[in-house]
């Protein structure tokens, strides 16, 4: 009789877990099968599943006023939500070999990423990285530059101009400074060119000239042009931009006597001797002695303490 009883509790426990196991993946079913029946079925369409239990698709389904969207539990696995007998219920579905779950469906493992090191800074070179592929930030052009973004899992890109007095360069915008050049420094017995280069695409150049005897002497004053206008020493005369001795001139002269603050110049027997830089603290200044041509090394830290030696004389800085 024990044994009897025995068998029948193990009958309806094992009849009792196979109900529950039939009915636990579906929403708003009761679980006691003795009252389903009773149960009334929901109208047609008060189920509506937006991807058709496509686990390739992210989707939701609609229930009533409930919604049940369609989202990862793993890496690997998706809970897939559907439509059962016009009621909601939902599946837990392990994604296929080369795929992974990502934003509530299944992708390729290759088209899941975008990950970008970019911003919208034009004077840095940034990328993006799209499945192993790495797009960087590039030049389309002196004044042009491919930015790169992510656009959802893909990469994007823009073309930005590089702002006023900057240009592009490997991939990103560069500030450069105003830079002065003169091809003949401060000498007014050569003809020389002043170039000036704001980086905005375009050149000055400025030409030493002559207006009657008067010399415009053109130079670099730091990034920025300057000019004197010089009386051309005596026994010269100014010609195509520089001072030039006079035929069969002789003995010695000198424009500015010993004067380190002047850019002065002596001319001897038809040949011209200009004051210059011999470093950044001394000028090589020139004078006459006795209708002959002496020089001297002289200091410019006499006049100040802060005083150099910039084109051909001593200056205050």
């Amino acid at each position: 009789m024990k044994k009897l009883l025995l068998c029948l509790v193990v009958l309806v426990l094992l009849f009792g877990c196979t109900g529950v196991n039939e009915n636990k993946t579906k929403k708003n079913k009761t679980i006691d099968s003795s009252i389903e029946d009773n149960v009334v079925p929901a109208p047609t369409g008060y189920c509506n599943d937006s991807d058709g239990r496509d686990i390739y698709k992210e989707g939701f389904v609609t229930f009533g006023s409930n919604r049940f969207a369609d989202h990862c539990l793993n890496i690997t696995t998706l809970e897939e939500n559907f439509c059962n007998d016009n009621l909601a219920d939902s599946q837990n579905v392990d994604c296929s070999s080369g795929y992974q779950c990502y934003f509530g469906k299944c992708v390729l493992k290759n088209r899941v990423t975008c990950v970008s090191n970019s911003n919208s800074d034009l004077y840095i070179k940034g990328s993006v990285e799209v499945n192993g592929k790495i797009s960087a930030d590039e030049c389309t052009g002196m004044k042009n530059v491919r930015k790169y973004t992510c656009n959802g899992n893909e990469a994007a890109s823009a073309i930005f101009e590089c702002p006023n007095k900057s240009n592009c360069v490997d991939g990103k915008c560069i500030r450069k400074e105003v830079l002065c050049t003169d091809s003949d420094g401060y000498n007014i017995s050569s003809f020389g060119k002043v170039t000036v280069d704001d980086n905005s695409g375009f050149l000055e150049v400025l030409e030493d000239k002559c207006t009657n005897n008067i010399l415009t002497e053109y130079y670099c004053n730091g990034n920025m042009s300057a000019y004197d206008l010089v009386n051309c020493p005596t026994l010269t005369h100014c010609t195509n931009g520089y001072c030039i001795p006079d035929l069969n001139s002789t003995g010695c002269t000198d424009s500015d006597g010993i004067t380190r603050e002047i850019a002065g110049s002596v001319v001897v027997s038809g040949i011209f001797y200009q004051d210059n830089c011999v470093s950044n603290s001394n000028v090589l200044e020139y004078y006459c002695q006795n209708n002959e041509i002496r020089s001297a090394v002289l200091s410019c830290a006499v006049i100040s303490g802060n005083s150099t030696c910039m084109n051909s004389r001593c200056t205050i800085n």
